[in-house]
């Protein structure tokens, strides 16, 4: 409810900041058990050498999917196809296996300018559209004037 409409939610008696908080905390705890469970349970000891770069995947993930819920496994399957390609590229073809962190890179730029020349594309037609209103205004002075 909180996400949906949060002044109905401060209206209804809820608190806003603490349901959130509370939220961010449990969902940050689940993930963390599940990063635990991979590293840990997987292998039955720690290694620093194994850390697979999740976090750096989660992340193009999101950008991927632009935080839509419905085009997170879309995305994920996407990044996974990625990732194999790139191992098998490595094994038979003798290309680096980083190569999966560059492409990862590049998609996380190119999405990364999407939003800010959204922004930019944004505030540009605002101010043609100003312009033109103001034109549109000025002709219509001279045409009562003459």
């Amino acid at each position: 409810m909180i996400g949906i409409n949060e002044s109905f939610s401060k209206y209804s008696g809820l608190k806003v900041g603490t349901i959130i908080v509370v939220s961010q905390i449990i969902g940050g705890v689940l993930a963390g058990m599940g990063g635990a469970i991979e590293c840990l349970g997987r292998y039955t000891t720690f290694r620093w050498i194994d850390l697979p770069g999740y976090g750096w995947t989660g992340v193009t993930v999101a950008i991927l999917a632009k935080n839509n819920p419905i085009m997170v496994p879309f995305a994920a399957l996407f990044i996974a196809y990625l990732n194999r390609g790139c191992e098998l590229m490595s094994i038979y073809a003798g290309v680096p296996s980083e190569m999966i962190d560059i492409i990862q890179a590049i998609i996380f730029l190119f999405f990364a300018a999407e939003q800010f020349l959204s922004k930019y594309h944004q505030r540009l037609v605002v101010k043609e559209a100003k312009e033109e209103i103001s034109k549109k205004a000025k002709s219509q002075m001279k045409g009562e004037n003459a």
